[in-house]
């Protein structure tokens, strides 16, 4: 049924807490080669990583200010001793092969590239108007254009969308 309505996964624009929740593996937003069967089975066997929030967590010991972590497969670090306790190698080397996977996801999925106003969303002062609006007494409300989507992923779903969807976020062209 979903292929003989063209069902997709076709978000226009998410939000990070979003981006955060889809799977980390077969990632629309990942190119070839992105995956190395070899060098993955530790992330996703040892360090159970199933989704982009757990790749984050995972290469965090490299982007904070850890003057313990050593980029070596012995580190000291709290972080990759307790990796090592549950079997993992190469601490170092699963962190930064996670570190790599989000690094290479597209603009649209990326959490590295900064959200850019696409000139649709209301301003705080509008939302805040709409708040206030009573319909029944003929208030207007104003329609609210944005096409980020903030809440669900259920909501990214899209039918008749035959045409494969940009990897690029939506953008208001001025």
């Amino acid at each position: 049924m979903a292929k003989a309505a063209d069902l997709t996964f076709a978000p226009l624009k998410l939000s990070k807490h979003l981006k955060l929740q889809l799977p980390a593996w077969f990632h629309m937003g990942a190119p070839p080669c992105t995956y190395h069967k070899s060098r993955d089975e530790c992330l996703k066997g040892v360090h159970g990583i199933s989704k982009v929030k757990n790749l984050v967590k995972l290469c965090k010991c490299l982007f904070q200010d850890n003057s313990e972590h050593a980029p070596w497969h012995n580190c000291k670090c709290t972080s990759c001793k307790s990796d090592r306790t549950k079997g993992c190698k190469d601490p170092h080397k699963c962190a930064s092969a996670a570190e790599a996977i989000v690094i290479k996801l597209s603009l649209k999925f990326n959490l590295t590239t900064p959200t850019q106003k696409d000139g649709l969303t209301l301003t705080h002062q509008c939302h805040e108007k709409n708040a206030r609006a009573d319909v029944a007494n003929g208030d207007e409300l104003v329609f609210n254009p944005s096409v980020m989507t903030r809440t669900n992923l259920s909501e990214c779903f899209r039918i008749f969308a035959s045409q494969p969807t940009s990897t690029l976020p939506a953008l208001c062209i001025p």
